[in-house]
């Protein structure tokens, strides 16, 4: 879909760099049906058809590849991609879901952004068997590392950085 959207992006600027930023004032072509003439001719047996012109096309931009971010009382999926977070908390798989999503809950609450719930099976960096409460999606290890201070603040004393790895 990213990429449908940059390849419509950069035909609408191609057509604006061709067109010079004018719109055509010229006149409209109309296809006719064959054996028409084109105007009304002597002797033709088809009445004239009245002309139309589509209306010009816009140039507005379309729309941005990038999803807004999720609201922020809402806990979040893994976006799949590798990158670092800070984990708040591991519960233990077999002792239920419910105790993940109150954390994810209280780091809601305490306006840590980015929270989520992650199976810790599914990504080699971490160890199986977890739920993790999560709280960011870095790009780097320095950048999770940066925010720390606040997950401490929000009540989450154990958080440290962390690679997140399929």
């Amino acid at each position: 879909m990213f990429v449908f959207l940059v390849l419509a992006a950069l035909g609408a600027l191609a057509a604006i760099l061709i067109s010079n930023g004018n719109s055509s004032t010229g006149p409209a072509i109309v296809a006719t049906p064959p054996g028409a003439t084109s105007g009304p001719g002597v002797g033709t047996t088809t009445p004239p058809r009245p002309t139309t012109t589509a209306p010009a096309p816009t140039t507005t931009p379309p729309p941005t590849a990038t999803a807004p971010p999720p609201s922020r009382n809402q806990i979040i999926s893994w976006p799949g991609q590798n990158g670092f977070t800070l984990v708040l908390e591991s519960i233990p798989t077999n002792a239920g879901r419910s105790g993940a999503s109150q954390a994810a809950k209280r780091a809601l609450q305490a306006g840590l952004p980015q929270v989520g719930i992650l199976d810790s099976s599914q990504y080699s960096s971490l160890h199986p068997g977890y739920y993790v409460v999560f709280s960011g999606v870095y790009s780097s290890y320095a950048e999770a590392s940066s925010h720390v201070a606040a997950a401490k603040a929000g009540g989450f004393r154990s958080a440290y950085p962390k690679a997140v790895t399929r």
